[in-house]
């Protein structure tokens, strides 16, 4: 039996569409996609494996009541299918939110290859990526999907796929991933075995692992948090790798730009290849995506004892001196220095203290020596919370250096026993009888935090250096109830959904990228929250804390700045100028809006459909007569299903053909029967010759709205072709005397660059395909109406 793309069909116990059919030789690969709105998840088969009835064209007529044939024909409208609007977002566990349906729309239309997802934080930036990934998998465009996340978040959106959009997928770790290699054959990519899969970028950047991810192509590579994967990094490295051997790339991020002009230029160039179109961004605020934001920011000064006023004055000269160090004698390590022992001293004394008592050791030579580094089988724990500070000696004389550190190491202790920030914050969490979260930037300071409140709150801990385990244990232990008191730093709150537990947060020291500050309060201010969000932000009074950093949170929308330049205006205790907001040249946008708006009614629309089709046999046509503004036409409503050269289901739809014809309206339900019989048997041909002008109409419209599409997909398979076939030459490779690896690892990558081009000769041809328009049967008859 031949299938055509369009066709409805019984199999397995369920109703389905073929979206897709593609025939070889003996068998017929099948994508389909559920009628019924029990069953949302998508389904492949082989036919003749799996043997599916096609349903054949309705040929009896039954007269209906008005609101039956209602439902059906909403039923119909619902699951029609039209070029260039969404389908898996209809069914999604999801609200309909118009700026969140932009990319996805964006994505669908061919707008461009590579998206920039950068709304500010809270607007569901993972919902829109995996809406994203639903709808190409909707259209058989993703067979093969890698999501590349911190570590912390592997789970959270494997949870997410699943439940909103009913996408299985497989987290891949070190340990995963050595259980799956175990059990396959030399020449099999682990990374295939799965059409959706979930991993930290920190486990793909090791070498071993990226080799066999980047040799691979991916139909759809999903990065978030990508602004990790900075310029000049193994992550950026890794990440760019896999991106330009990707049909489809989405960048995630609330923070796109941090005050670095080239760090967002690299960024936005992540699997750019040559020649190609910049990257297309969307970046919207809460304001642009039509959401009220209900927030109260608190600035609350903490008055210093005089011993941490001592501190920070010892500090600051020491500081002065690292910093004229760095600007005259060109010492990066200086300059790092003074910006770690800086943000310690705004963290906490005890804080700044271990910071100390490590560069002490570290110029006495009285650290650990350095041992073997330790095999990679905890790569994904990130101590990205715990600093590292540079051996070697600011001063000309490293004498005078301990001295001052010795001397600021006892005004450290002394300073230690008496934290009046932890003392305002004990007060806060008297005076705060609800659910809050305290962020610090620092283990060391988290831990004294937990020291002073750990008594008058039930608490849990979540920082850098946890397992993915112990995080989730954390994130629970505070989301049931358990702990009401989440004591955090922003190495381990990426990611965060709290909103539904909590709406106050605490800052112990203000971060000097504001950008940061803006990321913990969105761990609650997001959407879903219902209640107004308290964020009370602490400062040290009469320090540069509270002489700068309070004034650039105060100017936060006009400041974007890097974190060295925050560090001069810090050191020096002087303000920077504003910078006036520059759109920037390498990123490209679409003004999706009024399309968006469109759908999101349609799809509100088809939500509150109640389906009659269940009651119905498929080989009936309904009819019934209805009182119309226009009186006197019989309409057929005509199924025309359109489809690509490939064989892909491209529309679906409905077209109303009247012809006038005068109808009593209590005509009884034999007679309209009757009726509607001879008319049809009278009228096929021509009601049939009508649809197919409509249908040609939409032929031309979708090829001309497909082409920019196609020529855009060829041109970067192409590439993707090209860039495979040059790495396929490489250098000479010698074997062992005893040992042939290596030629086999090169006859593997040289088999592989092969497969590839071969792989993108294939889809550059099917693409063409896919340009081409037509209608592979004569349009079926689906409901009758009489208006009188």
């Amino acid at each position: 039996m031949r299938f055509t793309a369009g066709d409805r069909v019984t199999v397995r116990g369920r109703r389905w569409v073929v979206e897709e059919a593609e025939a070889f030789a003996d068998s017929t690969l099948l994508s389909l996609a559920s009628v019924e709105p029990s069953s949302a998840r998508p389904c492949r088969l082989l036919v003749p494996f799996d043997r599916p009835v096609v349903f054949h064209p309705a040929s009896r007529i039954r007269a209906v009541t008005r609101q039956r044939w209602t439902r059906l024909f909403r039923a119909l409208l619902s699951e029609q299918r039209v070029h260039g609007q969404l389908c898996a977002a209809q069914r999604a566990a999801i609200n309909i939110l118009p700026f969140q349906l932009e990319p996805a729309l964006a994505l669908i239309q061919g707008r461009a290859s590579r998206i920039l997802l950068a709304d500010e934080v809270g607007l569901g930036k993972t919902i829109q990526a995996g809406l994203m990934l639903a709808e190409l998998r909707q259209r058989s465009w993703c067979d093969r999907a890698l999501i590349m996340t911190p570590p912390g978040l592997r789970q959270q959106w494997a949870d997410e796929l699943r439940q909103r959009f009913d996408i299985r997928s497989i987290v891949i770790d070190a340990a995963s991933l050595s259980q799956l290699a175990g059990t396959l054959p030399y020449d099999v990519n682990p990374w295939t075995l799965e059409s959706v899969v979930i991993t930290s970028i920190d486990f793909i950047k090791q070498p071993d692992v990226l080799r066999t991810v980047a040799a691979e192509l991916w139909d759809l590579v999903i990065v978030d948090e990508a602004h990790q994967a900075s310029l000049a990094s193994l992550r950026y490295e890794a990440a760019h790798s896999v991106a330009a051997r990707a049909r489809r790339l989405v960048l995630v991020t609330a923070t796109p730009h941090a005050g670095d002009e080239r760090a967002f230029r690299a960024l936005c160039a992540l699997g750019q290849l040559d020649g190609e179109e910049p990257i297309l961004l969307f970046r919207r605020t809460r304001h642009q995506a039509g959401l009220p934001r209900r927030r109260r920011a608190h600035l609350l000064p903490v008055h210093q004892t005089p011993d941490a006023i001592e501190l920070h004055r010892q500090l600051d000269t020491y500081l002065a001196q690292l910093w004229k160090i760095s600007r005259t004698a060109g010492r990066s390590d200086a300059q790092l220095i003074a910006m770690m022992l800086a943000k310690r001293a705004f963290s906490s004394a005890h804080s700044l203290l271990r910071s100390l008592e490590r560069r002490m050791a570290g110029l006495e030579e009285q650290l650990d020596p350095p041992s073997q580094p330790a095999l990679p089988f905890e790569c994904d724990i990130d101590d990205t919370d715990e600093p590292v500070l540079p051996r070697v000696p600011a001063f000309e004389r490293a004498e005078d250096e301990r001295g001052v550190l010795q001397r600021l190491v006892h005004a450290a202790r002394l300073a230690a026993k008496d934290e009046r920030k932890l003392h305002a914050l004990r007060r806060i969490v008297r005076r705060i009888r609800e659910p809050l979260i305290v962020f610090t930037e620092y283990r060391d300071t988290l831990e004294a935090i937990a020291s002073a409140v750990g008594v008058l709150r039930r608490v849990t801990l979540l920082h850098g250096g946890q397992t993915p385990q112990e995080r989730r244990a954390s994130i629970a232990a505070f989301t049931t109830g358990e702990a009401d008191l989440l004591l955090a730093t922003d190495a381990g709150s990426e990611g965060l959904n709290l909103q539904n537990r909590c709406r106050a947060v605490v800052n112990l020291e203000l971060p000097w990228n504001p950008i940061r500050l803006e990321q913990r309060i969105g761990r609650v201010d997001r959407i879903g929250q219902t209640r107004t969000v308290h964020a009370i932000n602490l400062f040290a009074e009469g320090t540069a804390e509270g002489e700068v950093l309070a004034g650039l949170l105060r100017r936060l929308d006009q400041i974007r700045m890097s974190e060295i330049e925050i560090a001069a205006c810090v050191i020096d205790r002087c303000e920077p100028a504003p910078r006036p907001s520059v759109e920037p040249l390498n990123t490209i946008a679409v003004d999706m809006r009024g399309a968006a708006t469109d759908e999101a009614h349609r799809l509100a629309g088809a939500r509150n459909v109640e389906t009659g089709r269940a009651s119905t046999p498929e080989d009936l046509v309904p009819v019934t007569v209805v009182e119309f503004r226009r009186p006197g036409h019989f309409i057929a409503f005509m199924r025309v299903r359109l489809v690509t050269g490939a064989g892909r289901l491209v529309e679906d739809v409905l077209v109303p053909v009247a012809v006038p014809f005068g109808m009593q309206r209590r005509s009884g339900v034999r007679e309209v029967r009757a009726t509607a019989e001879a008319l049809v048997a009278r009228l096929r041909p021509a009601l049939v010759r009508s649809a197919r002008q409509h249908a040609r109409a939409r032929e031309k419209t979708i090829v001309r709205e497909s082409a920019e599409w196609a020529a855009r997909a060829i041109e970067r398979e192409r590439r993707i072709g090209d860039e495979a076939a040059a790495t396929r030459v490489s250098s000479p490779v010698q074997a062992g005397l005893f040992d042939s690896r290596a030629l086999k690892q090169q006859a593997h990558r040289q088999r592989r660059g092969d497969s590839v081009r071969r792989d993108t000769d294939a889809r550059r041809t099917r693409l063409e395909s896919d340009a081409r328009v037509s209608l592979p049967h004569d349009p079926d008859i689906a409901l009758l109406l009489f208006t009188c």
